[in-house]
């Protein structure tokens, strides 16, 4: 497995933690740098701030989060509308 699929999987790992973490906490909005250093588990800890926007920005492309720019410019995460649809590929505590 070469560099750039150990970025790939570990920016995916992020994306379904962050589902994960919208599952349990429907409301929550977060900014990249809260996302990372407050909804990731240890394991994902290693994360970089840049694949942790990269799994973001995905999940805003595919439409299961939302980016809202604040007054100043900071740029918040959430469900869309606030109404967080149950990631599908959940099957609870692996």
């Amino acid at each position: 497995m070469g560099c750039d699929d150990t970025d790939d999987a570990l920016t995916a790992a992020v994306a379904d933690a962050v589902l994960r973490y919208l599952d349990a906490n429907p409301n929550a909005a977060d900014t990249a740098e809260g996302i990372h250093e407050w909804w990731l588990n240890r394991e994902l800890a290693s994360a970089r701030k840049e694949q942790v926007r990269r799994a973001l920005e995905r999940l805003v492309a595919q439409g299961t989060l939302e980016r809202r720019l604040l007054t100043g410019g900071q740029v918040l995460y959430a469900s869309p509308s606030g109404r967080h649809q149950p990631n599908p590929w959940n099957r609870g505590p692996r």
